[in-house]
């Protein structure tokens, strides 16, 4: 939590920037597009000019986002910017919101560990579906505290990267409004493999007419089977006949 930091204004919060503020994950296919520092320089000045209201209400922070939790905006930030706050807003302002719910927690050191334990149990069950040769130890079976501090420091050595699923490759596209064309399907190797479609295997000939030349033997014609129902009827007749007289 000591990344974000409060303001004079109840529903605005910063919340530091860390490295690869470049790249974020498109919402149309799933790439990741990593946007050049020629075009961020030249969309600072539209970033400016979008965040010029909000600044008139809190003052600007350097290094820092600044993030709105009531409508969930978050200033010059990429996955903003690209995917809005319709359908979930983003990392920062879902910080911010976690921060806004410590101050008000009765216990902050309970509160602290409950988010703790939801962040580490999401970590877990990420290392799950991995092979067994490749999952991280120290998360997978280490407790509660052991993969808090593991998962911290594979945040400073990769940033916002640990949260990306794993069977999901990294792409950089350098044109993030045109998606890549014939773009194959990627095929995840982790988990169980999907079932074979395959086709039923041709019976043999010489198993298919030895089977029919058993029913030949075995089965009676309809005629003979007519033939022999009306005997059975025949001689039913027959003994209930003796048996009235």
């Amino acid at each position: 939590m000591g990344y974000v930091k409060s303001s004079n204004n109840n529903n605005y919060f910063y919340v530091k920037k860390h490295n690869q503020l470049n790249v974020l994950e498109s919402s149309y296919d799933g790439s990741f597009v990593k946007m050049d520092d020629n075009i961020i320089e030249k969309l600072y000045p539209l970033y400016q000019k979008f965040a010029k209201n909000h600044y008139s209400v809190v003052p600007e922070l350097e290094g820092y986002y600044l993030t709105n939790i009531f409508s969930g905006e978050c200033l010059i930030c990429l996955d903003y910017i690209w995917n809005g706050s319709f359908r979930d807003v983003c990392k920062h302002c879902h910080a911010a919101r976690i921060y806004k719910e410590s101050l008000n927690a009765e216990n902050l050191y309970d509160y602290s560990q409950e988010v703790k334990n939801q962040l580490v149990t999401y970590f877990k069950n990420k290392e799950r579906v991995i092979s067994a040769e490749n999952k991280n130890k120290l998360i997978y079976e280490g407790d509660t505290h052991v993969a808090y501090n593991e998962i911290l420091r594979l945040f400073e050595l990769q940033g916002t990267k640990i949260f990306w699923p794993d069977n999901k490759p990294l792409k950089l596209n350098r044109d993030p409004f045109r998606p890549e064309l014939n773009n194959k399907r990627d095929f995840n190797a982790i988990g169980a493999p999907p079932k074979p479609s395959a086709k039923p295997r041709k019976p043999s000939r010489i198993l298919c007419n030895s089977i029919l030349e058993e029913d030949k033997e075995n089965k009676e014609t309809f005629s003979a089977q007519q033939r022999k129902t009306k005997r059975t009827r025949r001689q039913i007749r027959t003994y209930k006949v003796i048996i009235i007289f």
